[in-house]
Order: C-alpha cells, then structure tokens, then sequence
C-alpha cells in the first residue's frame, strides 16, 4: 500500500471511502460505496446534484447514477489514467502512484491555466467596452 508515499487527501481508497456517508445509492445496487472509491471516485454531492462524484486521478465529475450503473465501466467511457493502468490501489506500484500523481498534477495545472485565461479574456472582453 502507498498510502505512507503519497498524503495527499483522496489519494487512499479508504479516505475516497469516508466521502460516501450520504451516499443516495447503497445496498441492492451495482455503485455502491465501495464500488466507487475502487473505481477513484469520491463523493462531491450536494442538494442540487445528490449522486455528484469525482475521480481523484482525472478529476472527472459523474452524476445521474442509476441503481444498475457499474462505477468501472461508467468511468471507463472516458480516458482516466488510473482506470488504464487496469489495477486495483492495493496493486498500484511506487512508480505507477508517481507516474499518476505526476498526470493528476498535470490536469490540476491545466485546469487552472484554463481558468486564470478565461477570466483573463473576460477582464479584457469588459475593459474593451469600457473604453469604447
């Protein structure tokens, strides 16, 4: 297990685990708890989208889950780096947490570069006007 390697907060399938207290979909369905935080999700829920989930490692958002929904084949439908690595957390190697984290980081960067330009073109788009 690498959770003594790697600190960071979801990283460790039980803490994606802690999330799903008010998971809405639990015994008798294929995404429970369990499921979830096995496939990288951990539950980012609230009173407008109740079944809100996010992967630690591709930072995809996931809602509208239904009782019959299998949380590996669902996340699979789009490139996630852990769900190509086709391992379980416990099977995760040293290099492969670190290659990982390395791609998570990537995105996390990307994601903000993408914000910090939008809001930047938004300023522009407003001080344009202005001046006009």
């Amino acid at each position: 297990m690498l959770d003594f390697v790697f600190k960071e907060k979801y990283w460790s399938y039980e803490d994606r685990l802690k999330t799903f207290k008010s998971w809405p979909l639990k015994n008798g369905t294929k995404c429970t708890p369990e499921e979830m935080a096995a496939s990288g999700f951990y539950f980012v829920g609230n009173k407008k989208e109740p079944d809100l989930v996010r992967c630690y490692y591709c930072l995809r958002e996931l809602d509208g889950w239904e009782p019959t929904d299998v949380p590996h084949e669902e996340h699979a439908r789009k490139p996630c780096p852990f769900i190509e690595l086709g391992k379980t957390h416990s099977e995760v190697t040293v290099i492969e947490g670190l290659v990982l984290e390395s791609e998570r980081r990537i995105l996390l960067l990307k994601n903000k570069f993408q914000s910090d330009e939008d809001d930047f073109l938004q300023t522009a788009a407003q001080l344009r006007k202005e001046m006009m």
